[in-house]
């Protein structure tokens, strides 16, 4: 394969990924700002009744209205609580969305790399196509914890991230797929699992992972720098 093909095949996948990365940051915006509008509405709203419920210019005549105040109170605590909750639902969807356009990039990176080097494949012990021994590789390859796949890239492809990435950067970027994973299968509660992938963390068990939107920015630019940087490791060791 020419080395023109090369690039514009990970060209490509870089342009789908701007695409994905855009509409995902259009959309974190509006969440943000939508949420944090009916929050804030809805807590103005709460306060100025409690305000006037316990105020001095209420009628005391007026015991039905009052219970209709406080019944509205009562509501607008509950949909502010809701909107909160909803809150948190957007953030695990934006998390698990940035890994899936993460792992989008990355499993089609090492498709385009066997196939352009089948003899990097294992040896073809069941008498797959190799399309069949490419897809298996890579399915094996994803199954991997981060810091195994960086491991496997360093030694098969010559890909170092530990040399272009600080120590720091790569255990960021681990501990937020670790935390991605704890919110999709152990509903946002710290696992034995997470504690044992993340020796260092001060979470305790079955305690409750709370996520700043700052945490989530962080995380959406760690996997930024990772794909620009593993595709074009890519293209400089396949034209080479």
């Amino acid at each position: 394969m020419k080395n023109e093909q090369i690039e514009f095949l990970f060209t490509q996948l870089l342009y789908d990924f701007e695409v994905n990365r855009s509409n995902l940051d259009h959309f974190t915006k509006f969440v943000i700002a939508r949420v944090n509008y009916k929050i804030k509405d809805l807590g103005n709203e709460a306060t100025d009744l409690k305000n006037y419920l316990d105020s001095d210019y209420r009628d005391p005549t007026l015991n039905v209205t009052d219970v209709i105040h406080g019944i509205t109170l009562g509501t607008l605590s509950k949909l502010k609580s809701g909107f909160q909750s909803h809150e948190e639902t957007f953030k695990r969807m934006i998390i698990n969305y940035s890994f899936s356009i993460l792992e989008s990039v990355f499993s089609q990176s090492m498709k385009i790399y066997y196939t352009i080097k089948p003899e990097k494949l294992p040896p073809n012990i069941d008498s797959l196509t190799l399309d069949q021994r490419i897809e298996k590789k890579v399915l094996s390859f994803m199954y991997k914890k981060i810091n195994s796949q960086l491991n496997s890239l360093q030694q098969n492809q010559k890909i170092n991230f530990y040399e272009k990435w600080t120590q720091d950067e790569v255990d960021k970027l681990i501990e937020f797929k670790a935390t991605r994973d704890i919110l999709i299968h152990n509903s946002g509660k710290i696992s034995q699992k997470y504690l044992t992938e993340i020796s260092n963390s001060t979470f305790e068990l079955n305690s409750n992972r709370d996520i700043s939107w700052e945490y989530i920015e962080e995380g959406k630019r760690l996997i930024s720098d990772f794909v620009h940087d593993l595709t074009w490791e890519m293209v400089e060791i396949l034209k080479s």
